[in-house]
């Protein structure tokens, strides 16, 4: 049995369970109903919208065949392609079908990641097999973690996004991790990397804990991420592809950057821009909005930008090493759920999608708290301030221009660190009670 799985609290067969069960088919007519909703909202929006992203890979697969430049020529709508290349040599066997079928493709195979991530994320952080738990048991833990992330989700599929295929990659090597298997593990997340860097963070990660083997293995799966599109392109080409996509996505957007400032970036940099520059925060209608406390000179700006984005590896590190001589729970699967916590914020661009990746960090804690019985004040006011202050943000409950401005204000950016706080209330709770624990033992 996997470390941190030793001491589950068993559920108990009870009037309350014996009922859920009775209740059993109903709830999963109306998950099914629920879901096929969601997809079905989204895949219709997509259709009869600008497709979304996908549309762009799908653009970028046809450049490739047709031995374009994939970053110089637009889609239809006048968006450039911002993936590394090998993401575009993933999608070309889309370009083989209608865009629609694709995309109705893609937002189940999106569903299906998803779900996929809840119970392999579970089985790693516990031993056990996500569907060997009690029914009622399994349901809380899917279901309110799902709902905690649940708009995000919904962008997701509307955009037709990446974001699940990422989680899927990282939650598998992490798997692989748990069974301590160094080499798949750090290799699956390298790919994950160079697909998208967002996940850079479990380098971080992988280097405060001194796993070496884990750290070494990711950096080869990144670096062949980075060298097998130059079976298609030459070795030449796919080195220039590297290089024009470094100067386009990553050095454009370094700490300093005012040029997306918007509420479409939800980045702590972004955020910085909104209350210390007169940089427009939105626009409704006709009218532009700003929420300016103080006008900071260019250089302190600067400054701020790089402190705020050296931030999230610093806390990282300081979790790693707090936690090392804890139990796994926390010391192993809290650093994993809080790093996953603190990747939408990561980087200078963090767009709404991006915080799918939140979904391990909340099954971590709808787990601490349904599971492990953890019900202290502060750990479960913390889990609620993310999800209240989040949910401020839902254009389909305050409307388009209150969500705008509650946006404008921080509630995501901000809303997002409760749940980082969250996982880090349950590491120092967890941490006493098996003090506790030991203690009582050694009095008998």
């Amino acid at each position: 049995m996997a470390p941190g799985s030793e001491d589950l609290q068993q559920e108990q067969p009870d009037s309350s369970s014996e009922t859920f069960e009775r209740w059993l088919p109903l709830c999963r007519l109306a998950a099914f109903i629920l879901v096929a909703f969601v997809m079905l909202g989204a895949i219709l929006t997509a259709t009869r919208g600008a497709k979304g992203d996908i549309d762009v890979f799908i653009h970028a697969a046809r450049l490739v065949l047709e031995g374009k430049n994939i970053y110089d020529i637009p889609n239809q709508l006048g968006i450039y392609y911002l993936y590394p290349p090998l993401f575009a040599i993933i999608n070309i066997p889309l370009t083989l079908i209608p865009i629609d079928l694709a995309i109705v493709i893609w937002c189940v195979v999106t569903v299906v990641l998803l779900g996929w991530s809840i119970a392999v994320f579970y089985r790693a952080m516990t031993g056990v097999s996500f569907f060997a738990i009690p029914s009622r048991t399994r349901w809380t833990i899917g279901v309110f973690s799902v709902l905690l992330v649940e708009r995000f989700i919904e962008t997701h599929l509307v955009l037709s996004q990446a974001n699940a295929l990422i989680l899927a990659a990282s939650v598998a090597g992490l798997y692989l991790w748990s069974r301590e298997k160094n080499a798949p593990s750090g290799l699956a997340l390298g790919i994950s990397l160079i697909i998208k860097p967002l996940t850079y963070p479990f380098g971080i990660l992988f280097l405060a804990r001194r796993d070496f083997r884990v750290l070494i293995s990711m950096i080869v799966g990144a670096l062949g991420g980075v060298l097998l599109p130059a079976l298609v392109f030459g070795f030449e080409r796919n080195l220039q592809y590297h290089m024009e996509w470094f100067e386009k996505v990553i050095l454009k957007h370094q700490p300093g950057y005012a040029g997306w400032v918007d509420t479409f970036n939800l980045s702590f940099q972004a955020q910085l821009f909104r209350f210390f520059t007169d940089i427009p925060s939105f626009y409704h209608g006709t009218s532009q909005y700003a929420f300016t406390i103080w006008r900071a000179p260019s250089g302190i700006l600067t400054v701020a930008n790089w402190i705020l984005l050296l931030t999230v590896p610093l806390l990282i590190i300081l979790f790693a090493i707090r936690f090392r001589n804890s139990a796994p729970l926390v010391s192993k699967w809290g650093s994993v759920a809080f790093v996953f916590s603190l990747i939408p914020l990561s980087s200078t661009v963090a767009q709404e999608h991006h915080f799918v990746l939140l979904l391990p960090a909340c099954v971590y804690v709808v787990y601490l708290w349904a599971e492990r019985g953890l019900d202290e004040r502060w750990f479960r006011g913390l889990v609620i301030g993310f999800f209240v202050l989040t949910e401020l943000t839902t254009r389909k409950i305050w409307g388009v221009f209150l969500s705008e401005v509650f946006i404008a204000l921080g509630c995501m950016t901000f809303g997002t660190l409760l749940l980082s706080l969250a996982i880090v209330r349950g590491g120092l709770c967890i941490e006493k009670k098996d003090q506790r624990a030991r203690l009582s033992e050694g009095d008998h």
